[in-house]
């Protein structure tokens, strides 16, 4: 569905990227492929599951790609690779004909987003895909289209980001920490609030977790995910 859209308002597809094997890994990685290198550093990762849709905008061999979320699998490449990408909101571009990797899971759901190279990117693919009015072919999607005067309201007002720099259960390394306080001096100078999230109940969620019986674990993971 998202490759006719972008194929009616004349875009040109011309390459597959790599992704981990199974999909739902936070690097790139496949007994088929190989791995897929960090562009900016080949030492590093360049983050999954979109990992070889960020590796290639960032070598600017793209200007804008599709990768997949559930977890993090747009925002981690995009973070490695110093790109920009967005995890719209379920329903909000249509997710038929696509490959998943759990068909018929919808409690946790997949949803696919633009991978770039600047924010400006994002607002043009999001509009000009909205545009397409998806909803008057797949149900799934929600009848919502581009409101040019909200995201104008959001430019101009101030945001609050909730930051989390411990769960209670595993310390940052000192790069990732420095990282963290960067960003959050970035935001603050743009005018914007950074809200410590506290996470005093991550370690009570593990303790019960790890409490159960493998039995008892496998109904767990069976009733969450049906």
């Amino acid at each position: 569905m998202i490759v006719d859209e972008i194929l009616s308002l004349g875009g040109v597809l011309y390459v597959k990227t790599t992704l981990p094997q199974t999909i739902m890994m936070g690097t790139t990685e496949s007994y088929l492929l190989g791995r897929t290198c960090n562009p900016l550093n080949r030492y590093l990762s360049c983050g999954g599951s979109s990992g070889g849709e960020g590796s290639l905008i960032a070598l600017k061999g793209s200007i804008c790609g599709i990768g997949s979320d559930i977890g993090g699998s747009i925002r981690l490449p995009t973070a490695a690779n110093g790109i920009c990408g967005l995890k719209p909101s379920h329903g909000r571009l249509s997710y038929a004909h696509i490959r998943n990797t759990f068909e018929g899971q919808e409690s946790v759901p997949s949803v696919i987003g633009p991978m770039t190279r600047s924010v400006e990117n994002i607002r043009l693919f999001f509009k000009s895909i909205l545009d397409t009015q998806a909803w008057l072919v797949d149900p799934k999607v929600h009848n919502i289209p581009w409101r040019e005067d909200l995201f104008q309201q959001g430019q101009a007002s101030s945001l609050a980001f909730g930051v989390l720099k411990f769960d209670g259960i595993v310390h940052l390394s000192p790069p990732v920490q420095r990282a963290i306080d960067t960003a959050i001096k970035a935001l603050e100078k743009a005018g914007h609030q950074a809200i410590p999230w506290d996470a005093m109940d991550h370690s009570e969620v593990k303790i019960q977790l790890f409490s159960f019986s493998s039995k008892e674990f496998l109904l767990f993971l069976r009733d969450s995910i049906y």
